[in-house]
């Protein structure tokens, strides 16, 4: 409700308007595909039913019933954002200093992310340009799995995951918001690369090293010896 209400209720104010926004960028997420296995997934890759996908489809129906009104609707699919001081890696943080690093499943599932640097200037792209409409995965080029997204992260914080929590114990725990972290889903920004989009961090060594930078990269040229 927190999603699809607040779109809904957005959508109902621009419908109200005299003069339509020319363009809304809505949230969406790769969990719209569901549980894909190693299968490439593009934008109109099927999604596969259950939680995550029933979400992300009434999220962007929502959002895309502003095209009713003249409005240009831009639904990006967003994967794990990577930020240095936000998302998921600030709340790895507590638990890795505490050298308590988890795996969901088996780590073997795709996990997608990208940049924050790269989603903050997509959304600005797609404010500008017409070309984006409808669905586009706002994912980096370069696919990982759970687990090596996971230990690398650890590693650079200074503690590597290695608690494992099989699929059998979270699934009876948190029920169907298990997929949001056992779905495995290989995406790809085929559209973003149709746009001619160019990532600034298309790697994830070079997305996690421009969070975590080394201690040396850090001083300031005065602190630097002569």
């Amino acid at each position: 409700n927190s999603r699809v209400q607040l779109t809904l209720d957005l959508s109902s104010w621009i419908r109200e308007r005299a003069t339509a926004p020319k363009v809304l960028i809505s949230g969406s997420a790769t969990g719209y595909y569901g549980d894909q296995k190693d299968n490439m997934v593009f934008e109109e890759t099927k999604g596969q039913p259950g939680f995550s996908h029933e979400l992300c489809r009434h999220w962007e129906q929502a959002a895309l019933s502003a095209t009713r009104y003249g409005c240009r609707v831009c639904c990006l699919r967003m994967g794990l954002v990577l930020a240095d001081d936000g998302g998921f890696i600030k709340q790895l943080r507590p638990m890795c200093k505490l050298g308590i690093g988890i795996l969901f499943g088996n780590g073997a599932q795709w996990q997608p992310w990208i940049h924050r640097d790269d989603l903050i200037q997509i959304i600005l792209t797609a404010l500008k340009d017409d070309a984006y409409f409808s669905a586009v995965n706002a994912v980096a080029p370069a696919e990982t799995t759970h687990k090596i997204l996971s230990q690398s992260i650890g590693k650079r914080i200074g503690h590597p995951a290695w608690l494992t929590l099989p699929s059998w114990l979270i699934k009876p725990i948190i029920g169907e918001m298990s997929q949001l972290f056992l779905n495995s889903t290989k995406a790809v920004p085929n559209r973003l690369n149709e746009f001619g989009y160019r990532f600034k961090f298309p790697a994830l060594n070079d997305a996690l090293n421009a969070i975590f930078p080394k201690a040396e990269d850090k001083k300031r040229p005065a602190d630097t010896p002569s």
